[in-house]
């Protein structure tokens, strides 16, 4: 019912730009009452208000002058609207259809652009000389859409490498962008972050998004550090702890800020694994230094960073005495992160995993961390 009242309302009263559908009306109510309607199958549509200066005549009907309002559906909600609402009209259906695959071809587009990686020119740079893609791959023009991949892969100049790396970017279900910037708003807002059970994850817009840390798990992870540094101040006399925060990028911080500032956004564990790589080499020589790196997390990482810290870890068991790994789980019942999934492979008795889903377990973590784990004497 409502996808038939939509169609004969767009039939009578919508237009196709080259780029969009539009619907037009002098009434706000009528526009706001549509794209209300519109939103039942997901369909996101844009009002824009604008002036009419003077009477004109539109498709055989006159059109008064004064304020009238346009209702725009663009880029993939153009599919959707094909879909689920389209057209009785034949004109406007097969221009509803030229439009959907022009939309379509450029989403491809899009989606090759962001599973890339940057330097996917240069990586087939051996393969476009002898394709007729060859303008594809020069700087400031548009990238390869997934059906141009695909006839890249069967071309003769094409490697077996060339051809695993197509697939593996065909098979990806997700689309990873890099942000380009980030402007601070000088402004009091209300924010809200979003608690999800168990994964932390939620799709918004068909961005897949991800909450912070919960105040359970910053409790946690802070009350143990807190009892660790006191811990290792009390019995040694030569410590010196570094503290590193990371989102996606790690940083080196200082203890105040480590204890009372926290990090937001997507997680790459894999950043601040490097960077303790990265001081060790610089200050602490493992000749020299007992070295305890010690990591607590919620189990959330990017899936694509997994393997990745596997390797670091390993490298920082070569120079260190153990590698402690804290995850915080919220109720027992809660199953083990991907991230906890890929440490379990680790076979080396230097990794000392451990799980806390109640405030009672964190000194038996202390506990098995350091049980007969003495310092080498003279370091």
């Amino acid at each position: 019912m409502r996808a038939a009242f939509l169609r004969g309302l767009f039939d009578a009263e919508a237009t196709i730009a080259h780029h969009a559908v539009m619907f037009y009306s002098a009434s706000k109510q009528l526009v706001t009452q549509v794209k209300h309607l519109l939103s039942y199958w997901g369909i996101r549509a844009r009002i824009h208000e604008y002036e009419q200066n003077e009477q004109r005549m539109w498709e055989g009907r006159s059109i008064r002058a004064g304020i009238h309002y346009k209702l725009c559906i663009n880029a993939k909600d153009v599919l959707l609207f094909a879909e689920y609402i389209g057209f009785a009209c034949p004109q406007k259906r097969l221009k509803l259809k030229t439009l959907a695959e022009k939309q379509m071809a450029g989403i491809d587009a899009m989606r090759s652009k962001y599973i890339l990686d940057d330097n996917w020119r240069e990586r087939f740079s051996h393969v476009a000389g002898h394709t007729r893609l060859y303008s594809y791959y020069r700087k400031e023009t548009h990238t390869l859409s997934q059906q141009q991949l695909r006839s890249l892969s069967d071309k003769t100049t094409a490697t077996l490498d060339d051809q695993q790396y197509i697939y593996e970017v065909l098979d990806r279900r997700f689309l990873v962008s890099q942000i380009k910037s980030i402007t601070p708003v000088e402004e009091d807002v209300q924010v809200y972050d979003f608690g999800v059970a168990e994964h932390h994850n939620y799709i918004v817009d068909g961005i897949l998004s991800h909450n912070s840390m919960g105040e359970f798990e910053k409790y946690i992870a802070r009350s143990f550090y807190f009892w660790m540094v006191r811990f290792l101040r009390t019995k040694y006399n030569n410590v010196q702890i570094v503290f590193i925060s990371h989102h996606t990028e790690a940083k080196e911080v200082t203890e105040e800020e480590f204890f009372h500032k926290g990090e937001s956004g997507g997680t790459q564990v894999s950043s601040a694994y490097e960077l303790a790589l990265q001081i060790i080499k610089e200050r602490y020589n493992p000749n020299d230094w007992n070295i305890y790196p010690f990591h607590f997390s919620d189990g959330d990482n990017l899936p694509w960073d997994n393997d990745r810290c596997v390797q670091l870890v390993n490298k920082l068991m070569e120079q260190c005495n153990i590698f402690g790994y804290g995850e915080i789980r919220e109720g027992h019942y809660r199953s083990p992160s991907t991230l906890m999934s890929a440490y379990n492979k680790i076979s080396d008795k230097k990794f000392i995993p451990v799980t806390i889903s109640d405030k009672k377990e964190v000194y038996p973590a202390l506990r098995k961390f350091f049980a007969q784990r003495d310092p080498v004497p003279g370091r």
